[in-house]
Parts: structure tokens; C-alpha cells; sequence
């Protein structure tokens, strides 16, 4: 736009600057955030967006684990694929030495969560963004969690955490 140094800005031109820089910029942040989230592998499901959670905690490939002596089964989603570790798309959130599996859930409405405990210490999930108080897991104990919310997080009395989309996702 050309001005003319003999008029000044009004309010109204100042802010319609003012207002066309932010979208301007944003537009430039969604783009460079756009490109960045391509090539992470692939994705069970087209319809999840994709998340920016992390995860050192190692898969669970084994059908079941010793906790106090007593042999635990791990939880699946279909009864033979192990659950991901940091994303994965179904009804179960598994809690190890090593943190939550998966960090980021996609899960389906209406139904509940399974939060299973495979640790041989008790340990207490917090539910930031719903209404639910935390709940404490004993060892190989499991607890259902069923909310109407789309999003939340799960927080461990360890400090370890993930995330919760609720919705309508393919698996």
C-alpha cells in the first residue's frame, strides 16, 4: 500500500494493519507447522490429527507380565497387537516402570478407557480437564474411565503423562 506523508494514519487504517500483520504471520506459523508434521510414519487412522507428544516408553510385546509373582495379562486392542507407545487408536492406556502407553489415545466416544497398572507400586491417575477425581491403580489392577469430554489428559502420580482425544477415529 502506498501512503501519502501528508495525511497521517487513522485508527481505522492503523488497525487494519495491525490486523492484517497477525494474519499474515499466523498464516506463516500454520505453514511452517504444516510442514513440519509430515513423515512421521504411518498413522492408523486418516481422520486423527497428528500429535507433537513424545515417547521413551518401550513397547509391551509380551502377553503377559510378572508383578509380585503373579502372572498379569497385558492388555491389547484386538488380543494379539501390543499397544503403541506413543500413538495408538482404541480403548486402553497401559501404565509401565517406564510411563503411559500410549502417550497420545485416540479413542472412541461413549465407550470406556481401560487404565491398566503393570507396575508393582500403586499408582494414582489424575484426569486434568474433566470433572473426575484421581484414582488410585493397585498393582495388575486395572480401572475403566468413561468421560464426555473430547479431550483430557492423564497424569501419573510419578509425573509421567499423555493425552486423550475423544471422537469418531478409524482404527
Amino acid at each position: 500500500m502506498h501512503q501519502s506523508s501528508d495525511r497521517p494514519l487513522t485508527p481505522s487504517v492503523r488497525s487494519l494493519r495491525v490486523r492484517l500483520s497477525l494474519v499474515a504471520g499466523l498464516t506463516a506459523v500454520l505453514a511452517v507447522a504444516a510442514s513440519a508434521c509430515g513423515g512421521s510414519g504411518p498413522t492408523k487412522s486418516a481422520a486423527a490429527p497428528v500429535a507433537t507428544t513424545t515417547s521413551t516408553v518401550p513397547q509391551v510385546t509380551t502377553p503377559t507380565v510378572m508383578i509380585d509373582g503373579k502372572s498379569i495379562n497385558v492388555p491389547t486392542e484386538d488380543g494379539t497387537k501390543p499397544i503403541f507407545s506413543r500413538i495408538d487408536t482404541g480403548q486402553q492406556v497401559i501404565y509401565t516402570t517406564k510411563g503411559f502407553l500410549p502417550a497420545y489415545l485416540f479413542a472412541a466416544t461413549g465407550q470406556p478407557i481401560i487404565f491398566t497398572n503393570l507396575t508393582a507400586k500403586p499408582v494414582t491417575v489424575s484426569f486434568l480437564g474433566t470433572t473426575s477425581k484421581p484414582v488410585t491403580i493397585v498393582p495388575g489392577g486395572s480401572y475403566s474411565f468413561l468421560t464426555n469430554v473430547l479431550q483430557f489428559q492423564y497424569h501419573a502420580s510419578s509425573g509421567d503423562h499423555g493425552k486423550a482425544q475423544i471422537g469418531a477415529f478409524n482404527s
